[in-house]
């Protein structure tokens, strides 16, 4: 999905690498940089799918977490129990062993949360942004937005952008 973080692979041992695949991007070496870059690549494709391999409930969470945030604006509790072949309830129970609210609780915080790193972003609109996170109009959004943060999505924006010393002078 585009613009969405997934959890990455990349392990402290990998870091040095990503270092290197930077530097020499920047001193006009990209054939080598792609290569590392490649490197990296299959080292986060292999850590991810050995976690959503495993047995148990942190690998359905986790399965369940990655389908939930790369279908944000159209995924339900239905959707990510079909896609884990598994019953509601299971589902239920697979959020509750791994101490996650239910799983519409979670998709709504998931939402309000890439919200709210939309917003800082700003490259979006607010009616934008409530049309990608899968909300029927930007009102319905607002409100829902206002609930969780308890502050509009135009007033999270302008906090989030106001230089420093503002933001100072408004805690005096």
């Amino acid at each position: 999905a585009y613009n969405t973080p997934y959890p990455h692979g990349l392990s402290e041992e990998d870091i040095p690498l990503l270092r290197q695949c930077l530097h020499r991007l920047k001193n006009g070496n990209p054939q080598a940089a792609s290569a590392l870059f490649a490197c990296l690549l299959c080292a986060c494709q292999d850590t991810v799918t050995d976690r959503a391999a495993g047995h148990g409930t942190a690998a359905l969470f986790y399965q369940a977490d990655l389908y939930l945030r790369a279908h944000i604006g159209t995924v339900t509790s239905q959707a990510l129990a079909n896609h884990l072949h598994v019953s509601e309830r299971t589902l239920r129970n697979i959020f509750q062993a791994e101490n996650k609210p239910s799983p519409a609780q979670y998709i709504a915080a998931v939402r309000m949360e890439e919200a709210g790193t939309l917003l800082a972003r700003q490259h979006f609109r607010i009616f934008q942004i409530a049309e990608l996170l899968g909300f029927s109009n930007a009102a319905y959004f607002s409100n829902a937005f206002k609930k969780y943060y308890g502050i509009s999505p135009r007033r999270y924006q302008q906090k989030i952008l106001q230089p420093t010393g503002r933001q100072e002078e408004e805690k005096r």
